[in-house]
């Protein structure tokens, strides 16, 4: 089963920034009780000149990932 989440934020700042993202994904494994094997691993990309960044944290159980698209 895979959970899916299409969201809207309209603060760039938020959506570029790998510590944010990092202590998000943090936040949230730590939130469900989930066990950390890897990560949290933050990739930046440049995108067609709109960077975004992605970001996974591999679990035990499963994993997971975030992708920021800023435009």
């Amino acid at each position: 089963m895979h959970l899916m989440i299409d969201s809207v934020c309209k603060n760039r700042d938020l959506l570029t920034s790998v510590e944010v993202l990092s202590q998000w994904l943090t936040f949230a494994v730590s939130y469900i009780g989930m066990q950390v094997i890897g990560g949290p691993y933050i990739v930046e990309y440049p995108g067609n000149g709109s960077p975004g960044i992605t970001g996974v944290v591999v679990l035990a159980e499963s994993h997971i990932a975030v992708h920021t698209y800023p435009e």
